[in-house]
């Protein structure tokens, strides 16, 4: 499947990754990039949502900050 660019939030998820300070945290931004992708492939599945930009996909930091 051929997606036509990242979600949204996607870059700042993996800088958070990188710079993860524990395992708990990491799989917490990780368990958040798999949700947005999840999101994201949906989308790019169902054309008539994905291109109404009025829906934006939200990164859910203060989940994985706890």
């Amino acid at each position: 499947m051929n997606l036509p660019d990242e979600p949204t939030g996607w870059s700042r998820l993996q800088a958070m990754a990188q710079q993860a300070p524990d395992a708990d945290t990491l799989a917490r931004i990780i368990d958040e990039m798999n949700r947005l992708l999840d999101k994201h492939e949906q989308m790019a599945e169902e054309p008539d949502i994905y291109f109404n930009r009025n829906i934006e996909l939200q990164v859910q930091e203060d989940c994985i900050l706890e």
